[in-house]
C-alpha cells in the first residue's frame, strides 16, 4: 500500500472504501491487511462493513485469514451492543400467513419494513 491509498483510506467515512480495498486487492503482497483492519473498525461506525469484510475473508481463506476475522467479528459486535436505535423502530411488522404466498415461505410484501418506515437492522 502507498501512503498516499492510506491517507485516502483514513478519511474514508462508513468504512466502504475500506472494504472496497480490501475486496479489490486481496493476496497482493503490498496489501496491509492489519492496517485496513484498524481502519476498518476505526472508520464504520454501525459495524456493517466490519462485518462483511469477516464474511468475506472467511470466504476467501478462513484459516489464513483467522485473526483478522477475530478482530472483525469482535468488533462488530462491539459496536452493535452499543448501536442506538430510534425508539420508534422499536417495533417492526413481522411476516404473517397474510402476507405470504402459498408456495413460498418468504414474506411476499415488504413486512421487514415498519409502518414508520424504518429498516430494522441485520
Amino acid at each position: 500500500m502507498t501512503d498516499d491509498e492510506k491517507k485516502t483510506l483514513q478519511a474514508d467515512p462508513d468504512g466502504l472504501l475500506t472494504y472496497e480495498y480490501i475486496a479489490n486487492h486481496i493476496g497482493q503482497p503490498e496489501m496491509d491487511l492489519p492496517w485496513l483492519v484498524d481502519n476498518m473498525i476505526r472508520t464504520d461506525g454501525k459495524g456493517q462493513f466490519t462485518a462483511s469484510a469477516a464474511r468475506y475473508l472467511s470466504a476467501i481463506d478462513p484459516k489464513g485469514y483467522a485473526a483478522e476475522i477475530s478482530e472483525l467479528i469482535s468488533a462488530t459486535i462491539h459496536k452493535d451492543r452499543e448501536h442506538s436505535y430510534p425508539p420508534s423502530c422499536a417495533a417492526f411488522t413481522v411476516p404473517t400467513t397474510a402476507n405470504m404466498s402459498k408456495n413460498s415461505p418468504l414474506p411476499t410484501t415488504t413486512s421487514a419494513v415498519s409502518t414508520n418506515g424504518c429498516i430494522p437492522p441485520p
